[in-house]
């Protein structure tokens, strides 16, 4: 499997209660240096446990 963990907090918290958009949600994952499921799955291909063909079927195309 690949995974993308939002760690949840005050941060979080205060975004979504002023403005929950996608941009600003994006900004506190950037903030916790969030890695996508896009990430671990180039992780994983990386490491011989999936393919890039595997990780495009879950994700979506893959964006360099």
């Amino acid at each position: 499997g690949i995974f993308e963990f939002l760690e949840g907090g005050p941060d979080l918290e205060t975004t979504i209660l002023k403005e929950a958009s996608e941009v600003a949600l994006r900004e506190v994952a950037k903030r916790q240096e969030m890695v996508t499921m896009q990430e671990d799955g180039i992780l994983k291909v990386l490491s011989g446990v999936t393919t890039f063909d595997e990780v495009t079927d879950a994700t979506g195309e893959i964006e360099w």
